[in-house]
């Protein structure tokens, strides 16, 4: 779309499906949850509760760093695909994209099954699975960038967007253990804005720059560094999490 009609018209039609999914959304589907007493609502300062919740802002930030990844390899690899392959920036952004889709997909349905199946034997399940996934896509995404050959990088880029998509359902999972029922809407409400303010707000910029001071491929791997800190976080959260949270889960 890009390629024939320009970006601005790209960005505008991408979001139709979103405006008929939302009319859809608001007629179609019915809320059959229990609401809060009035009593029960939590006001507008819970926000500082969460801020002091430990686990959760370990969480946020784990996550933050993976967006910060995913976030500048969106940006930038069909770019990327484009100075060092040759292939045009549309076809690069349609190869990526069903990357993204494929690899997307099936790591964040594995994810859900290795961490149900470790949860029975350990209450760290969620963030040893995503810790070990952010370590795993590390090398895979590292030698993507350094290699010459265009299909052993695709293949390494998609491996590593499914490892690191892996973290997305047991960190989401954590995050509903560690808040209270009567908060988790705004849990979540602040979680996205700290993992997009920290993460791919600011990882395309960064790349950039370190591209302009550099070249694209030291630029990106840059970015990988932040899997560092994903890991870190992941732990500190493991370590804050207080256990009962998923017994509880466990036994219902």
């Amino acid at each position: 779309m890009g390629g024939h009609f320009g970006w601005r018209a790209a960005f505008m039609t991408l979001g139709v499906p979103g405006l008929f999914l939302g009319i859809f959304a608001a007629f179609k589907i019915k809320d059959q949850r229990k609401f809060l007493k009035p009593s029960q609502k939590p006001k507008f300062t819970a926000y500082y509760i969460l801020l002091r919740n430990k686990s959760f802002i370990y969480i946020c930030l784990a996550q933050a760093f993976a967006i910060f990844i995913v976030g500048g390899l969106s940006a930038w690899l069909p770019t990327y695909f484009n100075r060092f392959f040759g292939y045009s920036v549309a076809k690069a952004s349609m190869m990526f994209g069903a990357m993204i889709v494929c690899g997307g997909a099936l790591g964040t349905f594995l994810g859900g099954q290795i961490a149900d199946r470790l949860l029975k034997k350990t209450n760290k399940a969620y963030f040893i699975t995503a810790g070990v996934s952010f370590a795993l896509a590390m090398p895979f995404a590292a030698l993507a960038v350094v290699t010459d050959n265009f299909t052993l990088s695709v293949i390494c880029f998609t491996l590593a967007i499914v490892l690191a998509s892996i973290q997305m359902g047991p960190l989401n999972a954590a995050i509903v253990d560690t808040t209270s029922r009567g908060m988790r809407s705004m849990a979540f409400a602040l979680n996205i804005f700290i993992i997009h303010a920290l993460g791919d707000a600011i990882s395309p910029l960064i790349i950039g720059k370190v591209s302009d001071l550099t070249d694209l491929r030291m630029a990106i791997l840059v970015c990988l560094l932040a899997v560092v800190p994903a890991c870190f976080f992941c732990a500190l959260a493991g370590y804050y999490t207080k256990p009962k949270n998923f017994i509880e889960k466990i036994t219902g």
